[in-house]
C-alpha cells in the first residue's frame, strides 16, 4: 500500500469501524479500480513504437520537404542572378541608344544653324 492507501484504511478501520477484513478488500478494490483508471492515461510499449514510426515518417517528410525548399530557394537565386543581369544589359542597351540619340540630335541641330 502507498500512504494514501494508509489513509484511507485508517479512517475506514478507525472511523468508520470497518473490520480488517473489510478495510482490506475495500482498500484493494479502490486501489485496483484507480490503476485500471490510470493505465488508460500511459501508452503501452505498441503504441509508443507506433508513435515512434510515425514520427520517424514526418521527419523523412519534413527532410524531403526541406530538401525541395533548397531546391527552390537555389532556383530562384539562380532566377534572380538571370534577371538583374538582363536587367543590366537593357539599361546599357538604353543608354547607348540615348547617347547616340544625342549624338544624331547634335548633327541635325548643328546642320539647322548653318
Amino acid at each position: 500500500m502507498i500512504a494514501t492507501n494508509n489513509v484511507i484504511y485508517n479512517i475506514l478501520r478507525k472511523d468508520l469501524h470497518l473490520s480488517e477484513e473489510q478495510t482490506r478488500k475495500l482498500v484493494s478494490s479502490m486501489d485496483f479500480a484507480i490503476s485500471e483508471a490510470q493505465a488508460d492515461k500511459f501508452a503501452t510499449k505498441t503504441e509508443i513504437g507506433k508513435i515512434s514510426t510515425q514520427l520517424e515518417h514526418v521527419e523523412t517528410g519534413l527532410k524531403e520537404v526541406k530538401a525541395e525548399v533548397t531546391e527552390i530557394r537555389n532556383d530562384l537565386k539562380g532566377l534572380i542572378g538571370t534577371v538583374c543581369l538582363r536587367i543590366g544589359y537593357f539599361i546599357a542597351g538604353a543608354v547607348g541608344i540615348l547617347t547616340i540619340l544625342n549624338i544624331t540630335l547634335g548633327f541635325v541641330v548643328a546642320a539647322f544653324k548653318k
